[in-house]
Parts: structure tokens; sequence; C-alpha cells
């Protein structure tokens, strides 16, 4: 990132699970002023709502994108609000 500053967006990555909380781990990383959004990947968390709304409710906080791979799971970017009519 540093070499190329102007080319790469430093996301930080979600993993929202039960063992763990993250939400504050993400806050610190957007207040850290480093990272611009985040990414979630399916493949290794559930998309439910409950896991999912409160990461995507943190990024609108802040303003930053959050990029979901749904990993072909259609209906759940579709929910109200994903952005998909």
């Amino acid at each position: 990132m540093s070499q190329y500053p102007g080319r790469l967006i430093p996301f930080a990555y979600a993993l929202p699970n039960y063992e763990r909380p993250v939400l504050r781990e993400l806050e610190a990383a957007l207040a850290g002023g480093l990272f611009q959004g985040f990414k979630v990947h399916a493949g290794e968390c559930t998309l439910a709502e409950y896991v999912i709304d409160p990461v995507v409710k943190l990024a609108g906080r802040f303003g930053v994108p959050c990029l979901i791979d749904v990993k072909g799971d259609v209906p759940v970017a579709k929910r109200p609000g994903r952005g998909l009519p």
C-alpha cells in the first residue's frame, strides 16, 4: 500500500463469528485512518442477518463501503438495503 498509495485501497477483513466480537476491531481499523472499508466473504462466515447486519451498519456509520462476497447467494444480495432491486 505504501508503495502505491494512489492505486491500492486497503479494506479491513471482517470475519464476524460467535467466538469474538469484531465490531470493536473494525471500528478501530477505520478510526486509525488506514483502512477505507470492509470485506466479508461468505465462504468464511454466515451471512445471516444477525451476523452481517451489524458489520454493514458500522460501515454505514462511517460512510465506507462494505464489500460482501455472497458466493452466489442472490437472495442475500437482494435483501432490502443491499443495493439490488
